[in-house]
């Protein structure tokens, strides 16, 4: 349940466009975790939201494993 609680906590930072809490909230989830194709969408996103495109650039690319998943971009 933590972990679900997690999430939200950073999604909703995103949603609010507090992207630097956003981006550490999500860099706390364990890496199994983090490293999915959604929460990886939601990290480039901020960094997006942020104009620092050259950090967008991690996280996009490893989304290219979950193509569907950059809708959410």
């Amino acid at each position: 349940m933590q972990l679900l609680q997690d999430i939200a906590a950073a999604y909703q930072a995103l949603t609010q466009y507090e992207c630097r809490r956003a981006i550490e909230l999500f860099s706390l989830l364990p890496a199994r975790h983090y490293h999915t194709g959604w929460v990886l969408c939601h990290v480039a996103r901020a960094y997006f939201e942020l104009c620092d495109y050259r950090q967008v650039y991690y996280p996009f690319l490893l989304t290219s494993v979950f193509p569907s998943l950059t809708s959410v971009l």
